[in-house]
């Protein structure tokens, strides 16, 4: 019984240490969390995407969505692929695209993000 204990005591300092260093040099992950219903409800997905790439959506989100957020960013949303299209910027966390101007809710194709880093 000591030498379990004294094993979990040598044995786990240097395994959280571990833990925590990788953790401090992991890069993050950005993104978009995104439904298919308003108010984030139903049919949700994260979209994991770099600062300043053009996203396409494909079925079933393309044209589908109604609720939209971004990570510590602020984004453009676009009606058609490869951002191009009407689209609307400065959409930041948390828009449920039905309260948007008309011609957004369930009508995107792309999205581009810029993230505060």
């Amino acid at each position: 019984m000591i030498f379990y204990q004294l094993a979990f005591i040598s044995f786990g300092v240097p395994v959280a240490l571990a833990i925590s260093i990788d953790r401090a040099i992991a890069p993050r992950n950005y993104g978009v969390f995104a439904c298919l219903d308003a108010n984030f409800t139903v049919g949700c997905a994260f979209f994991d995407n770099v600062s300043g790439e053009c996203v396409n959506l494909t079925a079933p989100y393309d044209n589908a969505i109604s609720s939209f957020s971004a990570d510590d960013g602020e984004c453009t949303i676009f009606v058609d692929p490869d951002c191009y299209g009407a689209s609307l910027g400065g959409i930041t966390p948390a828009a449920n695209l039905t309260s948007l101007p008309p011609g957004f809710d369930d009508a995107i194709s792309s999205f581009r993000c810029f993230y505060d880093e």
